[in-house]
């Protein structure tokens, strides 16, 4: 028992150091709300949802391709079959096209206000970003055509996974977390035992080091490449 505490209170220490880094952000209205599994499977890049709401928050902003640099620090937006949006949140969404952030979006762009007002501007928004043709915003016909596009985009996840077993790399999930001084990943494979490549986008000045969450003991890596 004592043995299991203290793997979970290293776990924990480790997932509550800095600030979580996510790749992607998906602009996501629904309502009523339900919770219900949006995404799962493979190639998943850490994402998170953003409502209308945190689409306009102050803390949301932008600088050369990273949406929120001082937060999560998105390194792209998705809009996924999203009919409705805010007067707000189509005015911003139509500011950030004309930066250096890549925006996929399938299917069409959302179209319908939320509420009575705002409609004329969220159409004029909407057809402004669809006329402007930037070479940061893909359209594409169909979910599974999204990290094709982010590949075209050259977007990359901050970690990259992979297995001989096709279904293992599914199983696989990553969490990074970033402090001033330090970056923490923390791995979790729902599956069976496999063995697994992973890349990590760190500074070139930093080593890796791997925490026994059962002793807390920290070992160096003996095996790793590093890529310019």
């Amino acid at each position: 028992m004592v043995e299991a505490m203290n793997y979970i209170a290293s776990s924990q220490f480790v997932l509550q150091q800095g600030i979580v880094k996510k790749d992607l952000a998906f602009y996501h209205y629904k309502g009523p709300y339900t919770i219900a599994a949006e995404r799962d499977g493979g190639d998943l890049r850490a994402h998170e949802y953003l409502s209308p709401a945190n689409f306009v928050s102050e803390n949301l902003k932008i600088q050369g391709k990273v949406l929120d640099p001082a937060g999560a620090g998105y390194r792209a937006l998705v809009l996924d079959q999203q009919q409705f949006i805010t007067p707000e949140a189509a005015t911003r969404l139509s500011k950030l096209a004309a930066t250096e952030l890549a925006i996929v979006v399938v299917g069409a762009l959302p179209s319908t206000t939320i509420g009575s007002k705002g409609q004329d501007i969220v159409s004029k928004s909407m057809s402004i970003l669809e006329r402007s043709k930037y070479p940061n915003v893909s359209f594409v016909k169909s979910t599974k055509d999204i990290f094709q596009a982010l590949d075209k985009l050259s977007i990359q996840p901050r970690v990259k996974t992979t297995s001989q077993s096709t279904s293992a790399a599914k199983d696989l999930y990553t969490v990074w977390r970033s402090t001033s001084d330090s970056d923490y990943l923390f791995l979790y494979d729902k599956g069976p035992s496999a063995t697994f490549d992973v890349a990590a986008e760190v500074w070139e000045n930093k080593a890796p080091y791997q925490l026994n969450a059962w002793t807390g003991q920290q070992e160096a890596i003996a095996v790793c490449q590093r890529l310019s």
